[in-house]
């Protein structure tokens, strides 16, 4: 009995953090050729808003990310 209730403890400790861990993957939308040239450089910050905000960011921090 004691070996059941352990079982279903880590089942539900497991779906908790398995629910509350969300991966966002990277996504860049490029343009234009100008910003794939300029992709070249991993340091250079691109435009990568897809919405009003404006949102620059680098290929380095994209993957830091």
């Amino acid at each position: 009995m004691k070996i059941l209730r352990i079982k279903i403890l880590l089942i539900f400790i497991g779906l908790f953090f398995f629910i509350s861990i969300k991966v966002y993957p990277a996504t860049i939308v490029l343009t234009s050729d100008k910003q794939f040239r300029e992709l070249q450089n991993p340091d250079f910050k691109l435009d990568l808003s897809t919405g009003f905000t404006k949102r620059y960011m680098s290929l380095r921090e994209v993957c830091e990310e």
